[in-house]
């Protein structure tokens, strides 16, 4: 069978950039003030091009993916509560 993989399987940034995401998703996602992802991409993108990173700014669909890759459960522990974490099981 032929591979039904495309594209290009490297990263198109390093594991500086990847940590400054999940940084930013931590620090303006996972909060209890619940700002949508939107807010908190927006804020990437400033702080992205504040801190002189040489790789293109990441897109918001891959904003979004990083997001959703995380673990659902301590995400909404700490957006929503304990309870309501329990409760998405």
């Amino acid at each position: 069978l032929i591979s039904q993989h495309k594209g290009n399987p490297t990263s198109r940034y390093s594991d500086k950039d990847l940590e400054f995401v999940d940084k930013v998703i931590e620090e303006q996602y996972e909060t209890y003030k619940q700002k949508n992802a939107l807010q908190a991409y927006l804020i990437l993108r400033k702080k992205w091009l504040e801190s002189g990173l040489i790789s293109p700014i990441p897109s918001h669909t891959f904003f979004y993916d990083r997001i959703k890759k995380r673990n659902s459960y301590q995400q909404t522990k700490k957006r929503m509560g304990v309870r309501a974490a329990n409760n998405r099981l």
